[in-house]
């Protein structure tokens, strides 16, 4: 990733603002009817909630990379942990049906698959990848949105500041997700895609309450390469939430900042701080909220988060060496890279009014402990769960008094469900500092039996009841 340039006086934006505001029409401008073809207005139903994801109907911005494999990009809000069926609009308001191939757990994207024949048949285009990591402040660009009504939105934008909250959870299950703020032109209306000038791929627009940010590409380059050659996407984590800093706040923090490199530093520098480590992680043991970050595996860092996660992607299933300063002393360490596959939610148990799964990155990131509990995801209105104070967030950690750690745990614990019984439910709410909350609700198999779901490789979803789950192999051996 290149190293961000200066940031631009807010007087030097205001001017430029002043002239980059107008809306784009397709048609209108040569080059931009071409591309819009192969963009794709995306609608998901998601029955069931996994990972806090929202429950209903959702809309999202797809857009065709690879023609011959029917490859689809999209964002988030078009795919994610929980079951859904998927259709895309295409330009010419073609309906095509969508199968998911894969989403990022750590950023705000993922991929389709759609009938090559389809999109040949209708004359669909394809849109290139810009070449680098190419977004820095003051670049102008166009953002494209699906809407949900099937249309297709251009504005013209700036890019502001380089942008990153390590302490909200912004957009999803995310941990050194480095953004660029839009500083200026139209407001989009929601999440979709920044090309450049010569309709190049370059960003992802996420929505985040009121302001607009871009992923930069480069992550989702690295995915569709492997995507396209129907290899797995390898994604992995250190446990480290990093936030960037200037070079006097590191200073007002007692930083020898002379030690961070070799070079002379400037006021306007920026390096990796870490923020917090995160609970279950062999860096939650060594590192400390303001170490900063010099070289990872010899590659010197300074602000870019892009270096960070490449070498973590390249070092999947084994050790990065960490160089870092803390106060006036450089330190070495040697850190495994845990696979985030392990916190995607793969299987699930609906059950009298909830759905429980075992933790996602989301949850980890709030502060759960891997292997603490269940997350309960979704509770029904009217639910026997509901009626107790049992909510969508908290941690089961027991039923009757007895530790559940696993699917398999639960499913033990509450047989076979044909009679109402009583169920003591021990949980902790992680959005209350912790607040251990119990209670004691009356099963009801009638109207909210237990159904256990899992979804295989090809990413569908199969249903059992509870007395044939435990009849599962994968089941069993836990």
């Amino acid at each position: 990733m290149v190293c961000p340039t200066p940031v631009i006086p807010k007087v030097v934006l205001t001017a430029m603002l002043l002239v980059v505001v107008p809306a784009v029409s397709p048609a209108a401008t040569p080059g931009l009817s071409d591309m819009s073809r192969a963009v794709l207005s995306i609608q998901t139903t998601v029955p069931f909630s996994l990972a806090g994801e929202p429950v209903g109907i959702h809309y999202g911005t797809g857009v065709v990379l690879d023609q011959r494999h029917g490859i689809v990009l999209v964002d988030r809000s078009a795919i994610g942990h929980s079951p859904r069926t998927a259709v895309g609009y295409l330009f010419n308001r073609r309906r095509v049906d969508l199968v998911p191939v894969w989403f990022d757990p750590t950023h705000n994207f993922g991929f389709y698959r759609v009938d090559p024949d389809l999109l040949a048949e209708n004359s669909v285009g394809r849109l290139k990848i810009g070449d680098s990591d190419i977004v820095t402040s003051g670049q102008g660009g166009i953002t494209v949105q699906a809407t949900p009504d099937h249309r297709i939105e251009m504005s013209q934008v700036v890019i502001g500041d380089l942008f990153h909250d390590p302490v909200a959870q912004t957009g999803g299950d995310e941990m050194n997700v480095y953004y660029w703020e839009i500083a200026g032109g139209n407001q989009t209306s929601g999440n979709g895609i920044l090309v450049d000038s010569r309709h190049r791929l370059i960003g992802l627009v996420i929505r985040e309450g009121r302001s607009d940010l871009v992923l930069p590409i480069n992550t989702v380059r690295y995915a569709f390469a492997k995507i396209q050659n129907n290899e797995a996407v390898p994604r992995g984590s250190i446990g480290l939430v990093l936030q960037s800093l200037f070079i006097d706040a590191l200073q007002d923090r007692g930083v020898a900042v002379e030690q961070l490199s070799d070079k002379d530093v400037r006021p306007s520098d920026r390096r990796l701080v870490v923020a917090r480590t995160l609970s279950g992680f062999a860096a939650a043991e060594i590192f400390q909220p303001g170490d900063v970050l010099l070289r990872i595996d010899g590659r010197p860092v300074a602000d870019r988060f892009g270096v960070v996660e490449g070498v973590i992607d390249e070092k999947f299933g084994g050790h990065v060496a960490i160089e870092f300063l803390r106060s006036d002393q450089k330190h070495s360490v040697e850190l495994p890279v845990t696979d985030l596959k392990t916190f995607q939610v793969g299987r699930f148990l609906a059950c009298d009014g909830g759905v429980f799964h075992e933790l996602h990155l989301g949850a980890i990131f709030e502060g759960a402990a891997p292997g603490s509990g269940l997350y309960i995801s979704w509770v029904r209105f009217g639910s026997p769960l509901d009626s107790y104070s049992i909510r969508a967030g908290h941690i089961l950690t027991k039923v009757n008094d007895i530790p559940v750690t696993s699917i398999a745990d639960l499913i033990r614990v509450l047989g076979d469900q044909h009679q109402p019984r009583d169920l003591k439910f021990s949980t902790v709410d992680m959005r209350q500092s912790g607040e251990r909350v119990v209670g004691t609700l009356r099963s009801d198999p009638i109207y909210f039996p237990c159904r256990y779901f899992e979804r295989d490789d090809a990413g569908q979803w199969s249903e059992w009841s509870t007395v044939e789950a435990m009849q599962l192999d994968q089941l069993r051996v836990e």
